[in-house]
């Protein structure tokens, strides 16, 4: 129950006295520390007027006042989540916006990781298309004193084994400059004629994904002949007709490795047969591709001549580790089988264009695709420079998804992308031939 007004309180412990309330002494009885108008025990009260007679007293209630808990009405509480729903979405928005922002630029820094490491491997490899010892199979014919070179090996002809030429290459269908390609799902391609030239049988025969088991549709494959990073020795003189001869110091050489001997005026390349104690290399004979079409040197070199290390290597497209597509690269290293290892992933397409020299003048007078030099309709020697381009992509759902096709152009090849969650780039340099430049 509720307390009384103050007005009403004073009212019930008033009393306003006449003659009758004096006591026999005349002095006037204070009702106030009696009166109880509802029944309760005596309260405390004071006098706080007095006017003609009358006095007033307050009554300060000794019991403790219940009051009823008000809560919260159903508007406060529709009120209340409103806004506590208004507040969340606001912090999701933003922590949404930070992740989207965060997805974003860790994409985009994927994205030229990848592109600067696919372009790395190319131009290290490109750059040193055709060394031969000191001697180079890139060398311009028509230039004066260009070196020769001999290739002793079986198959020579063949793309694994033909170090008379430092570039190999081949076009895939309908993709020259000008012409459109739509991207789709990274697929093998093993139709060898879906490129000009046909890709070599080689490429074919090999364990996917080496070769054209793990080539995906699209894109140009480049074949790089080189030196390995077997450090070069010194050889004791050869005679023609010799089986063997014996370096200057212990080498990294091995038997089955692919080698090369160079005085800078003529090279031989062929296969170790072995080695032996005394740093002695014997050079035997063999039927298969990579091996030795004789048991001896058909041409004397004098003392002082170099043995170096040689490789053929492979640059295409195929399928990644985890799916998608991704520069891929076949290695002989050194020796007569390919091996294949992925180098980067996320490269969906890749296009080459050979800068050729066609006046003698050693500079690029044009530039052309693969199938318009390979295997002899230029000559490859005539190469100077190399344009390639690739098309790097992020992992998915870095971005939103277009509402249109993106179009990107790779040397004049319109390649149209999926609709999807991945930003692209393109990537691309020319590379010069140490070798063929003046």
């Amino acid at each position: 129950m509720g307390s009384l007004p103050v007005a009403a309180s004073a009212l019930c412990c008033a009393s306003v006295r006449a003659g009758q309330d004096r006591d026999g002494h005349g002095k006037w009885i204070d009702h106030c520390n009696h009166h109880d108008p509802v029944g309760r025990q005596p309260r405390a009260a004071r006098i706080f007027q007095r006017d003609r007679g009358a006095e007033y007293c307050l009554i300060r209630p000794r019991y403790r006042v219940m009051r009823r808990d008000a809560g919260f009405s159903i508007v406060e509480l529709l009120i209340a989540m409103t806004i506590g729903l208004v507040l969340t979405g606001g912090a999701l928005t933003i922590l949404l916006s930070i992740r989207s922002s965060f997805s974003t630029t860790t994409g985009v820094g994927v994205l030229s990781d990848d592109g600067r490491f696919a372009l790395d491997f190319l131009r290290s490899s490109i750059r040193g298309a055709g060394f031969i010892g000191c001697s180079d199979s890139s060398a311009n014919p028509s230039v004066v004193g260009a070196p020769q070179i001999i290739n002793a090996l079986n198959g020579s002809g063949t793309m694994p084994f033909n170090f008379n030429q430092a570039l190999g290459g081949y076009e895939y269908k309908n993709t020259s400059p000008g012409q459109n390609y739509a991207l789709g799902a990274p697929a093998v391609d093993a139709t060898v004629t879906d490129w000009t030239p046909s890709l070599d049988a080689s490429l074919n025969s090999t364990v996917p994904p080496s070769g054209v088991a793990g080539a995906v549709a699209g894109s140009d494959v480049i074949v790089i002949r080189t030196g390995t990073t077997t450090a070069p020795v010194n050889v004791t003189a050869i005679t023609s007709g010799a089986n063997n001869f014996t370096t200057n110091s212990s080498t990294g050489f091995a038997a089955g490795q692919l080698a090369v001997i160079s005085n800078c005026a003529v090279a031989t390349t062929f296969q170790i047969s072995g080695v032996a104690s005394g740093n002695v290399i014997s050079h035997a004979s063999g039927t298969a591709s990579g091996t030795n079409v004789s048991s001896s040197f058909t041409y004397p070199y004098s003392a002082g001549a170099m043995l170096y290390g040689i490789d053929t290597q492979v640059y295409y497209i195929g399928i990644g580790a985890d799916g998608d597509g991704a520069l891929m690269r076949l290695d002989l290293n050194g020796g007569t089988a390919f091996s294949a290892q992925e180098l980067v992933p996320d490269v969906e397409n890749m296009q080459v264009l050979y800068g050729y020299d066609a006046n003698g003048t050693q500079s690029v007078s044009q530039y052309y695709t693969a199938n318009s030099i390979f295997p002899a309709v230029l000559n490859p020697a005539q190469i100077m420079t190399v344009k390639i381009a690739v098309l790097v992509a992020t992992p998915p759902n870095t971005v939103p998804r277009p509402s249109t096709a993106q179009v990107f152009n790779l040397l004049g090849t319109q390649v149209t992308a999926p609709q999807d969650t991945r930003q692209r780039q393109v990537f691309d340099a020319t590379i010069a031939l140490r070798n063929a430049v003046p």
